[in-house]
């Protein structure tokens, strides 16, 4: 039997397809600075046992809740993105479409610096969070913004900095607008959250709330489950070359395939192959629709299927 289906409007899947009408999904949340410092070793310091490298290129990319919404632009959606950055290099970070819809506080946006050598991602990584702390009275204006723009849905990226408050969530709750919730442990739910994607140490019991709830495994894929049938899937990584970015762009294609009318499975199957696309690539290079479709070629995999009862995200 063929699994759950994309729907297609073009015979050849490799030829992009413009949606006239492409859905509008806000993403809400900890806004970073993403720094790739591509290096070369050129020699061992005369001052200690430790390479000198010479820095050859520096990308900059917006991460965090910007990475998702980056990703939601490249998938083809009209995309708003709210949150908060530095006004020490606000004027440094790319727009993402049309829709900037975030506030400026004082300070340099939070960032996460990388190393690349030859290639290959190396570690420590350099993190610089945003110094002035974000507080309940930024649900308000995030609200207005958010109202102005008339989203079919909202993606939460929380990622524990401050932007996402229990009061920001309760309001979200109440805007009858599907949300889709990425969240850290601590992370506050609205009332009824869609969909809510995790590891397992970061669903909270709120997260049966969920009409979905997904427990991403990492390379032992994911579980999924509904009111009427849960699920599971292998990782769809055909050849990691680095995991950044799987999570981000899995939550902003399930947001994007529901927002284009698929049901869980289908929507759930895609996500999981978009991820398994991401982790494909160096660096963090988002999924395009035309890629996904490529990809997609026959159909996509049915997940086998179970009754819910009994089934615990634990």
């Amino acid at each position: 039997m063929d699994g759950p289906r994309l729907i297609l409007n073009s015979d050849d899947p490799a030829s992009p397809v413009v949606d006239p009408h492409p859905p509008r999904i806000a993403v809400v949340g900890d806004i970073m600075l993403d720094i790739d410092l591509h290096c070369s070793c050129t020699r061992i310091c005369q001052e200690g046992p430790w390479p000198v490298f010479s820095i050859e290129r520096v990308e900059q990319r917006l991460g965090g809740a910007g990475n998702v919404a980056v990703m939601l632009d490249a998938l083809g959606a009209r995309t708003m993105l709210v949150g908060c950055v530095g006004q020490d290099d606000v004027d440094s970070l790319t727009r993402v479409g049309d829709f900037a819809g975030w506030q400026t506080l004082p300070g340099a946006t939070t960032t996460k610096t990388r190393l690349w050598v030859g290639g290959r991602l190396m570690g420590p990584r350099i993190d610089r969070d945003l110094s002035t702390a974000c507080s309940d009275d930024l649900a308000d204006p995030f609200l207005e913004t958010l109202t102005r723009f008339h989203p079919q849905a909202i993606v939460v990226a929380d990622h524990g900095k401050g932007v996402v408050t229990s009061q920001l969530m309760r309001q979200l709750g109440h805007l009858g607008v599907p949300v889709y919730v990425d969240p850290v442990q601590q992370t506050p739910l609205p009332l009824i959250p869609l969909a809510v994607a995790g590891g397992p140490h970061e669903l909270g019991p709120d997260a049966s709330r969920a009409e979905c709830l997904i427990e991403k495994r990492g390379p032992r894929g994911l579980r999924w489950m509904t009111a009427e049938s849960s699920g599971e899937l292998s990782s769809a990584c055909r050849n990691l070359i680095d995991p950044l970015g799987a999570g981000d762009q899995f939550i902003a294609t399930l947001a994007w395939l529901r927002s284009l009318g698929q049901d869980w499975p289908t929507a759930i199957a895609g996500a999981n192959l978009a991820a398994g696309m991401q982790c494909e690539r160096p660096g963090c290079i988002p999924v395009t629709s035309t890629e996904l479709r490529v990809r997609l070629g026959a159909g996509l995999p049915t997940p086998p299927k179970r009754p819910t009862e009994g089934l615990l995200f634990q």
